[in-house]
């Protein structure tokens, strides 16, 4: 039933330009891309919990389509009207319209996280966060500083030390919290390795406290 609600999407923000992300240093990104995997990402986080899964579905399907090349700021805002559009010319039910919509509008404002709302708008901002974090966040970093125009392994290094505090855990599901703890571990041992592999603290370098050189 959702491909076809994903091919809706994935036409509408190719029409408007907004599956590629507007800032130079991200066109490896791609928001329908983003889109599947955050689905992905709720099947996984959300097994074993109760919820309205047609409005959660519904709202991940329809999270990002509010990007357009004219004005990305209010996508959530645009999204929802677009999503309310959609439902009227599908005959969807006015409360399941109204839920999904509120979700889709509000799914960027991630303070939220832990407050008092719907489990279905939780669910869909974990899984929206989780998405480029860990391996991928790895992955970010580097792509971005090659296209800044990185001249050594170490400007790597230095942007990923830069944006490391980043990745609170402010997930709110068990199964969430649990995968984001994975997620930052992996990604703080990769920074520690690099350190040592690159040679930038001597007194902290992994392979000469083991005693291995």
């Amino acid at each position: 039933m959702y491909e076809q609600y994903l091919n809706y999407v994935r036409d509408y923000l190719t029409a408007h330009n907004g599956i590629k992300s507007e800032n130079p240093e991200q066109t490896f990104r791609d928001r329908f891309e983003h889109t599947k995997r955050v689905i992905k990402w709720l099947d996984i986080i959300s097994e074993g919990i109760e919820a309205d899964r047609e409005a959660l579905y519904l709202a991940a399907v329809f999270h990002d389509i509010g990007y357009e090349d004219k004005d990305r700021k209010e996508h959530g805002k645009r999204g929802a009207a677009i999503f309310r559009e959609f439902a009227k010319k599908e005959g969807f039910d006015e409360k399941l319209t109204d839920k999904v919509a509120y979700m889709i509008e509000q799914h960027s404002d991630k303070h939220l996280l832990g407050t008092d709302i719907p489990l279905e708008l939780t669910l869909l901002m974990e899984a929206d966060q989780m998405d480029e974090e860990g391996t991928m966040r790895v992955l970010w970093d580097c792509l971005v500083t090659g296209k800044l125009g990185a001249e050594s392994y170490k400007d790597a290094y230095d942007r990923m030390m830069k944006f490391k505090s980043n990745m609170p855990n402010s997930m709110v599901t068990p199964r969430a919290r649990e995968i984001w703890e994975r997620k930052s571990r992996l990604y703080n041992e990769f920074l520690a390795q690099l350190e040592s592999d690159l040679f930038i603290n001597d007194d902290t370098n992994i392979y000469i406290k083991e005693g291995k050189i």
